[in-house]
């Protein structure tokens, strides 16, 4: 039901310090069948701006919690990288807008910063290079975002694009199937 969904989102996205929290491997996998469970869900309602940031939200969230393994702390993220990559609605360019659009959202004192917004991109460009997108996806997704931005041909789009284009030519991996 959305008040249960939009229950269980807030509380999850309540952690905003880059602090990981650390789950029990019990608790860790249900969180990740609960959030999964959520984003599967969405795919049957009707796609609107609030579907779309419940999304975003629920994406956000796997980074917040994570496991100790051999060691190190993995996030939810990290452990299931490959089902996000899979998930339909992260392919879409109106996704990673309605991301970029949220983060100014969430900092409005900095919405008039020109770098606080290439940096924005700059991260949903990174996030997509984490996901292993297609180096060309990873450009038609965060391209759109920066002339939105920007404004095709301008001095600032041009110099975004130029540091979107080096992320992706600096990034040493291989694209997974889409």
């Amino acid at each position: 039901m959305p008040f249960g969904r939009e229950f269980f989102i807030s509380l999850l996205s309540k952690n905003y310090s880059s602090n990981i929290i650390l789950l029990k491997e019990n608790s860790f996998h249900l969180l990740w069948y609960l959030i999964y469970n959520t984003l599967i869900y969405t795919l049957k309602l009707e796609e609107t701006d609030k579907v779309l940031e419940d999304i975003i939200l629920l994406v956000k969230c796997t980074t917040f919690f994570g496991i100790q393994e051999e060691g190190a702390t993995i996030s939810l993220f990290e452990k299931n990288i490959g089902k996000i990559r899979d998930f339909a609605k992260i392919k879409q360019a109106n996704f990673w807008q309605k991301w970029y659009d949220l983060e100014l959202k969430k900092n409005e004192k900095m919405k008039n910063d020109i770098k606080f917004k290439q940096n924005i991109i700059y991260d949903i460009c990174r996030m997509l290079i984490t996901l292993k997108f297609p180096k060309s996806t990873v450009k038609n997704l965060t391209d759109p975002i920066n002339i939105n931005e920007f404004g095709k041909g301008s001095d600032l789009q041009q110099e975004t694009f130029k540091e979107i284009i080096k992320l992706i030519t600096e990034a040493k991996y291989i694209s997974e199937v889409i």
